[in-house]
């Protein structure tokens, strides 16, 4: 019996541990939770420091991270939340729609785009802040992954097309659309192009640095509170991410103020 009902607490504090680690979708929030819909390009700072921001908030947070142009068509459809931080163009257009409300974007961070890679042949030394060394890296590799519809997306196409690349990468992967990309193989490398912050929390991939700034196009991240939400919660939020002590968690996750 005792082995059974030890069991039993494994067992539960294991799907704990899993329901924790599943994706959190903001349409289940209950009655009093906090309701974020945040961009990818947030996770890895904000989710360093969650306690800290729910005890400042006074509620339990529901946090959804996705790319800003998808999070926007979720707020488009009517999702209600308390706050968002995504993209000016993205915040502009949905208080233009009268989802959020006016007056309350503020910018929390910026980010740049970086270059990692990943595989046995891969270059641990690349200096891709370079053109022409990104080059020769880009086209050495098997694969050359990207988010097609993320903030990231246009300083890419700046890359490819100051490069002279668009065409020339094959196969080029576009990890917005293929869950199941080809992975390198021996003495093969894969390249990954995306905002610094969504690069330093991935496992196995090894950041070489920031993309040319010749090609850098500017990310912003903008906080801005739902009209459909608890106003004073979203308030709380926005405080907590322009809180001082909240700058290291940013600069650690490859963000800047």
């Amino acid at each position: 019996m005792r082995t059974s009902l030890a069991f039993i607490a494994f067992l539960a504090a294991a799907t704990a541990a899993l329901a924790q680690d599943l994706p959190q979708k903001i349409a289940d929030a209950k009655p009093g939770d906090v309701r974020l819909l945040i961009s990818t390009g947030l996770k890895a700072p904000l989710e360093s420091m969650r306690a800290q921001a729910g005890k400042a908030v006074g509620h339990p947070l529901v946090i959804e991270y996705g790319a800003s142009k998808a999070l926007r068509a979720q707020i488009a459809a009517g999702q209600a939340f308390e706050v968002t931080v995504l993209t000016p163009d993205v915040i502009d257009d949905m208080t233009a729609q009268g989802k959020i409300v006016a007056g309350t974007a503020i910018t929390i961070g910026h980010v740049a785009v970086a270059v990692a890679v990943k595989g046995d042949a891969a270059p641990k030394s690349a200096n891709v802040s370079d053109p022409a060394a990104l080059k020769t890296l880009l086209l050495g590799a098997k694969t050359v992954r990207y988010l097609g519809i993320g903030a990231s997306a246009p300083t890419v196409r700046k890359i490819f097309d100051g490069l002279a690349l668009t065409g020339a990468i094959k196969p080029v992967t576009d990890i917005a659309s293929q869950l199941a990309p080809p992975m390198a193989g021996a003495g093969e490398y894969e390249v990954l192009i995306n905002l610094n912050s969504e690069l330093h929390p991935i496992n196995g991939w090894t950041v070489l640095g920031l993309a040319p700034s010749q090609f850098q196009v500017p990310v912003a991240m903008q906080a801005a509170i739902g009209t459909g939400g608890d106003a004073a919660a979203g308030r709380a939020v926005i405080k907590f991410l322009l809180d001082p002590a909240f700058t290291p968690a940013l600069t650690a996750g490859g963000m800047t103020r």
